[in-house]
């Protein structure tokens, strides 16, 4: 077996990234979801696994952008080969409907932060899930009391009103 090769041992190097873009708020849900699609095309030729994808919804920028006041906010964290920073670089230009975009290479600490938020999140969602069933399957096994009619009370007759009409 020979050794890799620095280059070799450089490219089957997988990083931790998170890349944020800001996309025009003008755009249909398609062409959002096409925007997404690419990137995650992108991320996948470098050998990359997509972690987590956000979609934050439209916000107010801090200033205006391209002459847009809003912005629809996208989150990716992924794990890829380095020379995908480029190749996302390269497609975030030529995208006419990107205004801003970010990439950030994670460190150890914050990779492992990810990670336990992560497991949280998903233990979280499983508990939730676990209660849910729990109570259904409750639900399921009590029997519902029978609705009987309730008899109305009884209330005594109220007399009318009397008329007294004296007249002077």
């Amino acid at each position: 077996m020979r050794a890799k090769t620095h280059k070799e041992a450089y490219t089957t190097v997988s990083n931790h990234y998170e890349v944020i873009f800001i996309l025009n708020s003008n755009q249909s849900e398609e062409e959002v979801s096409a925007a997404s699609d690419r990137i995650k095309t992108v991320i996948g030729k470098h050998e990359g696994i997509v972690l987590k994808e956000e979609n934050w919804g439209i916000l107010n920028l801090a200033y205006e952008i391209k002459k847009q006041p809003k912005g629809r906010y996208m989150l990716f964290f992924f794990s890829a080969l380095p020379s995908v920073v480029s190749d996302l670089e390269k497609n975030f230009n030529v995208m006419e409907n990107v205004l801003k975009y970010m990439t950030i290479r994670l460190d150890k600490h914050q990779v492992e932060a990810y990670q336990k938020k992560a497991d949280k999140e998903k233990a979280d969602k499983a508990a939730a899930e676990a209660r849910k069933t729990e109570a259904e399957t409750e639900t399921e096994s009590t029997p519902e009391p029978e609705n009987e009619p309730e008899a109305e009370p009884e209330s005594e007759p109220v007399p009318p009103p009397s008329s007294s009409s004296e007249e002077e």
